[in-house]
């Protein structure tokens, strides 16, 4: 049985107990008075020299006096039920204290359990931190340390020149205007693309797309369509993005 039912059958028991005790105290009070009845009525025949009235009273004693046993093997009866309700609810609350016990062990199990699990994927989690961060600085170190060999440059691994940085800037203007127009001058893909401005003075043109490419996916996502990105970088980088497809 479950804690719950263990409680339900203690409080039962309980109740029946209170009912049989009421019961009880109400036989005994009975008892008590049909005693002082009987004592009464004995009195009474000891002191008359009437044998017609001894007589009577002799039958009301005899008459309370099988009343009185009737009421006695009442109380004696609701005392043996008591007993046994008594020892029935002594016997369920050991099943309680018990069921609680195990309730109590099981969900501190389970508790121990979920935790150890937390903490089992929290250091897995940490171990792949690490690992995904060890990776990303070994890429960024080979990144850092490679060079093309200058036979293998192409125009877009060259820095922008200075006749071609003003163009781009006039491009990217273009661009912010129109998201401007569009109500994006708030947010924040908005701002990333101004910044291209200030980067492009320092980097190749190639890493310069990639750049761009790496914003309008993570600042762009769920802001502008797939059409209006394709022509933010189309005007931006001065490419036709259905010749480099082809």
């Amino acid at each position: 049985m479950s804690v719950s039912n263990y409680r339900n059958k203690v409080s039962q028991l309980n109740s029946q107990i209170a009912d049989l005790m009421k019961k009880q105290v109400a036989e005994r009070k009975k008892e008590v008075d049909l005693n002082s009845k009987i004592n009464d009525l004995s009195k009474r025949a000891f002191s008359s020299k009437n044998l017609s009235t001894v007589q009577s009273y002799q039958r009301q004693i005899d008459s309370k006096s099988k009343e009185l046993i009737r009421v006695s093997a009442k109380v004696a009866d609701f005392e043996k039920k008591l007993a046994d309700k008594r020892k029935e609810l002594s016997r369920n609350q050991d099943y309680l204290t018990k069921a609680v016990d195990n309730e109590t062990k099981k969900r501190q199990s389970q508790e121990l359990s979920f935790l150890k699990e937390k903490e089992r994927i929290n250091r897995s989690e940490l171990s792949n931190i690490r690992n995904l961060n060890s990776e990303i600085q070994r890429q960024q170190n080979i990144f850092d340390n490679y060079q093309v060999p200058e036979s293998e440059l192409t125009d877009d691994d060259v820095d922008y020149s200075l006749k071609e940085l003003t163009e781009l800037h006039e491009r990217i203007n273009s661009v912010l205007e129109k998201l401007e127009k569009l109500g994006f001058g708030q947010e924040i893909i908005f701002e990333e693309i101004e910044q291209l401005k200030g980067k492009s003075k320092k980097i190749s043109k190639k890493d310069l797309k990639m750049m761009l490419i790496g914003k309008i996916v993570s600042f762009g996502m769920g802001k502008i369509d797939t059409e209006l990105a394709a022509q933010i970088f189309e005007e931006i980088t001065n490419v036709d993005l259905t010749k480099l497809i082809e």
